[in-house]
């Protein structure tokens, strides 16, 4: 028998197929969302602040002219989490990290910069490299969904004790609770 022992993880495993298989897929199952959870604190964040940036807030002065600020958030910046993952497991706390907001106010009638500080912004729930959140002690993982497209979907199957068949009709919308109708043409058989 043809065995072959690769490192798959921190782990040592034994393939006993006879067709070579590609070891890279098995590398690191987690991948995914790791790489995701990078790109979400990297570039998703500011991409969703930047959407509403920069604000402009009038403000009224004595007399007929009135100020304008703008309100500019430039970068955003993450602290690492003040607990250990055991810590948090131990204590019920969740793994997070803080984020803050450089912001920087300018006046528009003139220019000039009045103010660049940093804000706080929120805690982050921090992803360990197993790839899983530590939300107030317990470990949560982050499960892909397959959502079908919306619209009618008709199935005919067959009963198991019997080659009678029976007929599905499934209607998803966009929005809502799906709808099933069953159809047993058979008389004197049971409907689910």
């Amino acid at each position: 028998m043809n065995t072959v022992t690769r490192e798959v993880g921190r782990r040592e495993r034994k393939f006993f197929g006879k067709v070579p298989e590609k070891s890279e897929i098995y590398e690191d199952l987690v991948k995914i969302q790791k790489d995701s959870f990078k790109d979400f604190l990297n570039n998703k964040v500011m991409e969703s602040i930047k959407r509403y940036m920069p604000i402009k807030i009038p403000v009224k002065t004595s007399g007929k002219k009135n100020k304008e600020f703008l309100i500019d958030f430039v970068d955003v910046k993450f602290e690492d989490p003040s607990f250990s993952e055991s810590e948090c497991r131990d204590k019920g706390l969740t793994y997070a990290g803080k984020a803050y907001l450089k912001v920087r106010i300018t006046d528009s009638a003139t220019g000039e910069m009045i103010e660049k500080d940093d804000i706080f912004l929120c805690n982050i729930p921090y992803m360990t490299n197993r790839g899983i959140f530590i939300i107030n002690g317990a470990e949560r993982v982050i499960v892909n969904q397959l959502v079908r497209s919306p619209g009618v979907y008709f199935i005919k199957e067959e009963e198991t004790d019997t080659s009678k068949e029976m007929f599905i009709a499934h209607f998803l919308p966009i929005k809502g609770a799906w709808l099933e109708i069953l159809y047993n043409p058979n008389p004197g058989s049971q409907n689910r």
